[in-house]
């Protein structure tokens, strides 16, 4: 969906795929394609650089930050004053934006069991809304309103590499640093003001690697 209003802001849901059209999402490749994140998530956990050539390099950079500031046994992402959030969410652009197609989004999220989320600019979560399995698991790690998901409070993820390199990203299990998140993959695309072109945050979906199409 695309929703443009001078008031509001530009809302593009990201694409939920993985690789290029066309190709088979079968749960064998699928598997292996995590066991693969985990050997390269391992080797860099025990070994440093070992994960040379074994992700991508925008990966790679994220563990690297991630590691100088977020343990491996991190539990969840810390919460910003909820009062604040909810303070700065009323009357935006992205609340105007979300309430033009919430209903697609409420639609989307339950039809896949996917949570959808908004942040804001520095990767604060402003709104959620989720299907019934996703969104229990996104409440246990503060995927919810105030969570801060930039990659140095909870690790490599989707949200923060969108935001942060201002494209479309996805993030697919063992990618994301933190071991909370290698059931999940996550799609998320940067969201604009359609006027003035600002950057506002990003737009997410997520759901467990399994269910990767």
């Amino acid at each position: 969906c695309d929703a443009r209003h001078p008031a509001g802001a530009t809302l593009a849901v990201p694409s939920i795929s993985s690789e290029p059209s066309g190709s088979a999402m079968t749960t064998s490749y699928l598997q292996s394609r995590r066991m693969e994140t985990v050997r390269a998530w391992t080797s860099f956990v025990e070994h440093g650089d070992g994960a040379e050539g074994l992700v991508r390099p925008e990966i790679l950079t994220s563990w690297t930050r991630s590691e100088a500031a977020v343990p491996t046994d991190v539990a969840g992402a810390p919460l910003a004053d909820e009062s604040e959030t909810a303070s700065v969410w009323r009357g935006s652009p992205l609340q105007t934006a979300v309430e033009r197609v919430e209903a697609e989004l409420r639609r989307t999220a339950e039809d896949g069991d996917l949570v959808v989320a908004i942040t804001d600019a520095q990767t604060r979560i402003l709104w959620t809304y989720g299907g019934r399995v996703m969104r229990r698991k996104a409440e246990t790690v503060n995927f919810v309103p105030g969570g801060r998901w930039d990659d140095q409070s909870v690790g490599t993820n989707a949200l923060d590499l969108a935001n942060r390199l201002a494209a479309p990203a996805m993030v697919f299990s063992a990618e994301h640093y933190a071991p909370i998140v290698h059931n999940w993959v996550c799609w998320a695309a940067p969201v604009h003001d359609p006027v003035t072109g600002a950057q506002l945050g990003v737009i997410d979906l997520s759901t467990t690697w399994d269910r990767t199409h």
